[in-house]
Formats: structure tokens, sequence, C-alpha cells
């Protein structure tokens, strides 16, 4: 009875995709989620071998960033532009094959769902990893004259942190690989403290030179 109860589910689901009358819920949809619920009856489905593939292509290129044209495998650069796809489709409450368990896998591995606002992103990181080297932390003051650009994003960082924190909707909810990266070059999140002594320090030291 249970299988056959299980079978249904996915046949629901099946139907509620194509746009087609079926008593699957959001709600029931959202209930088998929460439980692992798998659509495919496959042992091994095919979204879940792409998912290791996306693996293997972060490992080796330290990104989730396939081309949609990627010569090595077409397949997997096809895929990942379906996943973005249907991922648009459920924060429009459209039909989507894409379910929650799938979308937090992605997110584990620093999967974007826009690939414009990354590349963003990943350049004012770069200058940011740049005025660390140079200037030694990276306490970029918001008004920071140099590259102004850069101190309203370093603001623009701690300010969607916080609100991740607070368990408001954030762009660090869909990619935690920011934060981790951020970390990684000592990038502070709180600063009122360490920035008045850095600037004391700053000052201090101009005040000498001169």
């Amino acid at each position: 009875k249970l299988g056959r109860w299980v079978t249904l589910q996915r046949h629901n689901k099946k139907r509620q995709l194509l746009g087609k009358p079926s008593p699957m819920s959001p709600n029931r949809i959202k209930m088998l989620e929460s439980i692992s619920f798998n659509w495919s009856s496959a042992k091994r489905s095919t979204w879940s071998q792409m998912f290791e593939k996306l693996e293997e292509y972060k490992r080796k290129h330290g990104n989730c960033l396939v081309p949609q044209n990627f010569l090595q495998d077409p397949k997997l650069g096809r895929w990942v532009d379906k996943q973005r796809h249907s991922y648009k489709c459920r924060q429009e409450n459209r039909p989507a094959p894409l379910t929650g368990i799938q979308i937090k896998q992605l997110e584990s591995i620093g999967f974007v769902w826009s690939v414009n606002k990354q590349h963003h992103w990943s350049e004012m990181f770069q200058k940011l990893k740049q005025y660390r080297e140079k200037y030694g932390d990276c306490l970029v003051q918001a008004n920071f004259k140099e590259n102004p650009k850069l101190g309203r994003w370093v603001s623009q960082q701690r300010h969607h942190y916080k609100r991740c924190q607070l368990g408001k909707p954030s762009p660090m909810d869909t990619d935690m690989g920011r934060i981790h990266q951020l970390e990684s070059i000592g990038f502070a999140w709180n600063l009122p403290e360490k920035r008045k002594k850095v600037t004391a320090l700053r000052r201090t030291v101009e005040a000498v030179a001169a």
C-alpha cells in the first residue's frame, strides 16, 4: 500500500508540473521534501548524476559558473542553465521540477542563480584583495576617495551579512560561498572599535611621517 501511495505522489507531481489537474498542493510538496522525498523513481536520478559532475567541475575550476556552451561537457552547461531557469520559475510561483532539497544542495557548493551579479561580485572581491595587499586589511572606508565604489560595496556586504544573520532575505542566503571568501582574506563583519583604532594608528603614522 505504501509503495502504491509513493508512486501516486510522483504521478501527481508530474501532472502538476505539466499543468494538468492534480491534488498535489504546494503544502504537500513542502512536506514531502522536508523528509527528502525523491521525486524520481530511479535509484540514482539523472539530476544526482549531473550534480556530481557539477561538483567535479567546481573542484577543478573553483566555481560553479559552467558556460552554457561548455565544450568539454555540453550537457552539463545546458543542465546548469536549466537549474537557473527552474529556480526563476519557482521564484515566480510557476511550476518547476527543481525541489527545495535540490536548491539547498546546489547552494551548499556555492551555486549562484544570477551569473551577471556573480561576475560583478567577483570583480569587486578582486579589488578588495588588491586593497588588502596595499593596506594590510579590508577596512575600506565608506568614503574611500581612491575608489568610492569599493567603499560602498564593502558596506553593502556587511549590510547583507547582517540581514542574513537576522534571518531576513539577503544575497548571502543563496551564496554562502561569499561569506567564506570574504573571511578567507580577513574581512571583519563588525567594525566600530577596530576601525577607530586603525584610523587613529594611521593618523599617528601620517603625523610622524610628516
